[in-house]
């Protein structure tokens, strides 16, 4: 059986304040015999406020990092180092299976990690970084350099395959997923809440707005999967960030769980704006089906029109017609103050 994440190592004489001088040591070994060493930092490093100094080290001894999709990031800002998310369901850079050494950071090693089936040798280290730096002070970054540049150059391939993929479907007339990151990249602020909420929307992106940075305030709906979580989390986000802008990005499919929550949000005043993806389809789940059955089963839904659905609650309701719309209309509802719900009509897809 796969051991479970280590939050809290066992209580030893090794340990100081928490961390395992033992454990230190075992890394400290690993990395030095290490040629194409890989860390995957999850969610259990960014609740051990540690993140920081993870980072630090990984960028100073030249070693890439992912973070399992749906985790918690730890890259605030854009970095060599950061390989983009592990565990897709619409796939990326194999990198678990090209390292020699497999350090985990905060990791359930589950569905993502392929339960370790790669056979590579594994170690785990949650906290102690800056310790494990300022006590062995040369790793060999210098020499790792071009592994970080193959893994940079992967994730980089990867993300021109998604972009071309997004060009093979696009409609013309139509706004495409991709048309919504680009617009969310372009109009947001570093310090910016962001919430993915969705599969397919969610699976795009991971892909193009997590390859070089993934910050500890983008939020989703966890390792589990679920869907629906957009709107209260939403609300939530604005009650612990007051002072930074709140966006959600969801699916339509993701939305109508949970959409009364607009009423709640507008009656307590708890603004934030959501940028609602409609396909009018369960994306992932529509894909799934045709790659096994040649059809969708009951897959596709109805037209809604979430603009008026939200001014019907009280909210700010935005229906775009265009991809230049986008981006106004996100920075427009976050001047307003209001609960801005825009409605982004898009052709389908999924980045597979």
């Amino acid at each position: 059986m796969v051991d479970q994440v280590d939050l809290q190592p066992p209580i030893a004489p090794s340990i100081n304040n928490g961390i395992s001088t033992v454990r230190i040591n075992e890394i400290a070994r690993a990395l030095l015999s290490a040629q194409r060493p890989l860390m995957v930092a999850g969610s259990g490093a960014f609740y051990s406020g540690e993140g920081e100094d993870l980072v630090a080290f990984a960028e100073r001894f030249a070693i890439p990092v992912q973070t399992p999709i749906w985790d918690r990031g730890v890259f605030a800002s854009e970095s060599d180092c950061f390989a983009g998310v592990v565990g897709a369901a619409t796939g990326g850079p194999d990198l678990l299976g090209e390292c020699d050494c497999l350090i985990l950071a905060g990791v359930i090693a589950d569905y993502r990690l392929r339960y370790l089936r790669d056979g590579k040798p594994v170690h785990r280290l949650t906290r102690g970084w800056r310790e494990l730096a300022e006590r062995h002070t040369d790793f060999g970054g210098e020499a790792r350099t071009g592994w970080l540049g193959e893994a940079r150059a992967a994730r980089g391939a990867y993300s021109r395959t998604i972009a071309e993929r997004a060009a093979s479907q696009r409609i013309p007339g139509m706004i495409h997923a991709v048309d919504i990151v680009e617009a969310l990249r372009a109009s947001l602020a570093p310090e910016a809440t962001l919430l993915l909420d969705g599969g397919s929307i969610g699976q795009w992106a991971h892909q193009l707005s997590c390859d070089r940075k993934y910050p500890p305030h983008w939020l989703t709906c966890g390792r589990s999967g679920v869907v629906g979580y957009g709107l209260a989390g939403a609300m939530a986000a604005r009650l612990c960030r007051p002072e930074a802008p709140v966006v959600l990005l969801s699916g339509d499919g993701a939305f109508t769980f949970t959409v009364a929550e607009i009423e709640c949000a507008v009656r307590q005043k708890l603004p934030f704006v959501a940028v609602v993806a409609d396909d009018r389809c369960w994306g992932i789940t529509h894909s799934g089906h045709l790659k096994q059955f040649g059809q969708g089963i009951a897959t596709n839904l109805g037209p809604i029109r979430f603009d008026l659905l939200a001014e019907s609650m009280g909210a700010r309701g935005v229906r775009v017609g265009s991809a230049q719309e986008i981006a106004p209309a996100i920075r427009s509802g976050i001047a307003s103050g209001e609960v801005t719900v825009i409605h982004v009509p898009i052709s389908g897809g999924n980045p597979v």
